[in-house]
């Protein structure tokens, strides 16, 4: 399994492929206590495909160099740091 992830993260980067069913998200109600069936004794959690947050945990720090040539310092949302 773990070759098959990683030529699915090297196929992204090397030919920009990415299939639409690798970025995908469940969601999901996960019980509090046992035996509810009331909507407030639910948890929602969501599911993301590892592939995908594999891709993005390599994206980030890239990205994160170039952020300040392509976005204003007045319009960043967080800056890192302060």
């Amino acid at each position: 399994m773990g070759r098959d992830i990683e030529d699915v993260v090297m196929e992204f980067f090397m030919k920009n492929n990415l299939l639409k069913s690798w970025n995908t998200t469940i969601f999901t109600l996960v019980p509090k206590i046992p035996r509810t069936n009331e909507f407030k004794n639910f948890i929602p959690i969501s599911l993301c495909n590892c592939v995908f947050k594999i891709i993005i945990k390599l994206l980030t720090p890239r990205l994160q160099k170039h952020l300040r040539i392509i976005i204003y310092q007045e319009k960043y949302g967080f800056v890192y740091g302060r």
